[in-house]
């Protein structure tokens, strides 16, 4: 297993739907809100950990469908920062509860022992080590790394994995 540097996400909606809507500023205030996506939400500050008590107004886990919906003014989203910082987005969209940050996500490469790692799949790993979450990644149109991701971590694994 080879993990990537995690992505940082936060929480977004457009001017137009706060203002309608009213902004939280407090994790539990976005049960009241139309938020968009899925799972549970698990913000956190500093050591303090808060899971709202969401029903999703739309349900999905896919953040290009969350980032067009919020565009839309349907509501409030989690959204990777690389995909909010975007120039284009950044000016339509405002962060929301902005010290409070959702759970990072981690990319980690699963593959075979590595006395059998075929070339096409090294050299596949070893080109997206050069890009993902690096200043060379080309999702990030001119926003720096370091705003965007997180160090690489081993995934907690819950459950059994037994055969």
């Amino acid at each position: 297993m080879r993990c990537y540097p995690g992505t940082a996400r936060g929480l977004f909606a457009t001017r137009s739907y706060l203002n309608a809507s009213g902004t939280p500023h407090d994790p539990v205030e976005l049960a009241s809100h139309r938020c968009i996506g899925w799972d549970v939400w698990k913000l956190t500050k500093g050591k303090k950990v808060v899971v709202p008590n969401i029903q999703f107004q739309v349900m999905t886990g896919d953040p290009s469908v969350g980032l067009q919906l919020a565009l839309d003014g349907t509501g409030i989203t989690i959204l990777p920062l690389w995909m909010a910082l975007d120039p284009a987005v950044a000016k339509r969209l405002v962060p929301v509860l902005a010290m409070w940050r959702p759970t990072s996500i981690t990319l980690c490469a699963l593959y075979s022992d590595s006395s059998r790692l075929t070339p096409k799949v090294k050299v596949f790993l070893d080109f997206i080590d050069k890009y993902l979450g690096t200043d060379q990644d080309p999702r990030l149109r001119g926003t720096k790394a370091k705003e965007c991701f997180t160090s690489p971590e081993l995934p907690v694994l819950s459950g059994s994995f037994e055969k």
